[in-house]
């Protein structure tokens, strides 16, 4: 049973940035209330300074207006640089996460989702990385100061206030309905890519099959469909988005005009002064600002809850770290197998196997099935769980072993390796600087330095993607042997390793072998008789089980 995965649980966002929310609160404060300077200002002007003519009370009025107007902007500026390092340290941390619970799954079937849904999840944190960027709080912290307007409103203006309060509670209900719409909208519209994007990988996976059937016509009529649902969903969910954010800006117009001509009124009757109603329009359109942050938050709330209950549903599985032990790798590397059953199918490809091997020594595994061997591989490495039976390393089973915790005493040499976008040197320490000193001396080791001395830039020459095609085969084989010897592994398992290599570099492989011996179990899956030759043992998986075979047959 996988166990539920909870986003927000695992990040522990408000726990981890409270000195955020602390210096956001702050910000928040000042800016709020800084903004009441100009309203005051103004009504100062026009109802003080402008009837007793005072002009060196307003130039003083106007100086510290436009220091405060200054002051505001940088405040307001920290907080937005403090928001956005906020949302980049959420953004770094969860795809952190995210990532290494995919890279840790043991194995790829326990994933619910095809890896390209998988791809998709990864778009939602940008989308959560800008809804943390402080929007989310900025609107509840500026909330409270909406309240705080509308009492200098009513402080200032009295009665003016009937209106804008009206108006703040029009929006708001207004607001709740298109929030409802843009949820629904963007739940079809989810629904609709869903199906495109499985429709597309069901075809490429059975491409073969459908060219064969010649249903090429009827499949590219059914994909015009399901883009038409997709394309109509997604103009709803534009339409929707759109309309909430032109309702704001009504909504502000509305609150601006309103108050001047419901203000225009009150001061042909002489209830307020021409300052009054001037200040009461700035603080309207200041009160409405709030309720339109948190009319944008929560469509976009809507939106966060769906990417967060997407990315439970698709990171709900067991991954390596789940009730594994850490233990240090000071122990006599004895592998026991006991009873072990692997399945494909139903069908038993391995049942019952039981076998000790010792430090000291080399032991080849073969097989005429590569799916036999490659599962049983699999499993001896702790990637995949056996279905019946356990393997220990002493007297730990393998798969309760963190494996990121063991990996410079184990390592897999694999049948065909690969090389990754980075120098030479790099891709021995696999991008670890600590180990540059011991990977030219595991470089020269393995003679890579003859190799790569007619290169530019010998070891730091520069690799990419495309070098495992362009680069010759012994070259890329060496480098790969370099990687895997670097930490001078405890236990070593080859996956038919040799079957890609030039007899020169087989030669090399065989002299490490020979040399990292001692201490060390070495297990190795190959039809070379040079490498069988050094083997202290040679079993064969035979009717679901392991056969010992003949070491004299190699002449050694």
């Amino acid at each position: 049973m996988n166990r539920k995965f909870e986003l927000m649980k695992n990040l522990n966002i408000v726990k981890k940035s409270k000195h955020f929310f602390f210096l956001l609160a702050i910000a928040s404060i000042l800016v709020n209330v800084f903004s009441l300077v100009i309203p005051i200002f103004f009504l100062q002007v026009y109802d003080r300074i402008i009837p007793y003519r005072s002009e060196s009370t307003l130039i003083i009025l106007t100086i510290g207006a436009l220091v405060i107007v200054v002051v505001e902007m940088f405040v307001m500026t920290i907080r937005g640089i403090i928001a956005s390092k906020f949302s980049y340290s959420y953004i770094h941390t969860a795809e952190d996460m995210l990532m290494s619970k995919l890279l840790s799954v043991r194995n790829f079937k326990q994933l619910n989702f095809n890896i390209t849904e998988y791809q998709q999840s990864f778009r939602h944190l940008q989308k959560l990385g800008k809804f943390y960027s402080g929007e989310m709080f900025q609107s509840i912290m500026d909330l409270p100061f909406m309240l705080f307007y509308l009492y200098a409103i009513y402080f200032f203006g009295g009665k003016i206030v009937i209106f804008p309060i009206s108006i703040i509670v029009t929006y708001f209900i207004a607001a709740l309905v298109y929030k409802r719409i843009f949820m629904r909208n963007k739940v079809n519209f989810l629904e609709t890519k869903k199906l495109k994007l499985s429709f597309i990988n069901e075809i490429f996976s059975k491409i073969h099959f459908i060219k064969a059937q010649s249903c090429e016509d009827m499949l590219i009529r059914k994909f015009e469909n399901k883009e038409k649902d997709n394309a109509v969903n997604s103009f709803k969910l534009a339409l929707s988005s759109n309309s909430s954010i032109l309702l704001g800006e009504m909504t502000s117009q509305i609150m601006l005009y309103g108050t001047i001509i419901t203000g225009g009124y009150l001061v042909l009757n002489g209830d307020i002064s021409l300052g009054v109603i001037t200040a009461c329009t700035m603080l309207s359109r200041r009160a409405i600002s709030p309720l339109i942050g948190i009319s944008k938050f929560m469509i976009n709330l809507s939106d966060a809850e769906i990417a967060i209950k997407d990315l439970n549903e698709k990171f709900s599985f067991d991954d390596i770290t789940d009730n594994k032990i850490s233990i240090p790798f000071g122990i006599d590397s004895v592998i026991q197998i006991q009873n072990l059953s692997i399945k494909e199918n139903n069908r038993y490809i391995v049942k019952n196997l039981s076998i000790n091997i010792d430090k000291d020594s080399i032991t080849a595994i073969s097989s005429n099935s590569s799916l036999e061997k490659s599962r049983f591989f699999d499993t001896l490495c702790g990637i995949e769980e056996p279905d019946e039976g356990n393997i220990y390393l002493d007297n730990y089973k393998i798969n309760h072993i963190l494996i990121d915790k063991f990996s410079t005493g184990v390592e897999f040499l694999p049948k065909k390796g690969k090389v990754f976008k980075g120098t030479i040197i790099e891709n021995i320490t696999m991008f670890n600087p600590e180990l540059s000193i011991q990977a030219e001396d595991t470089a020269s080791l393995v003679k890579l330095d003859r190799l790569t001395v007619h290169l530019p830039k010998g070891l730091e020459t520069e690799l990419n993607e495309k070098s495992n095609e362009t680069l010759p085969s012994n070259l890329i084989n060496r480098i790969i042997l370099a990687r895997v010897f670097l930490h001078r592994p405890r236990v070593l398992i080859c996956d038919n390793a040799d079957e890609d290599m030039d007899e020169q570099t087989i030669d090399i492989f065989i002299e490490l072998l020979k040399e990292i011996k001692i201490n060390t179990v070495i297990i190795i899956s190959t039809e070379n008789k040079k490498i069988l030759k050094i083997c202290d043992k040679h079993f064969s998986i035979q009717n679901n089980t392991l056969v010992e075979r003949e070491m004299e047959y190699y002449e050694r």
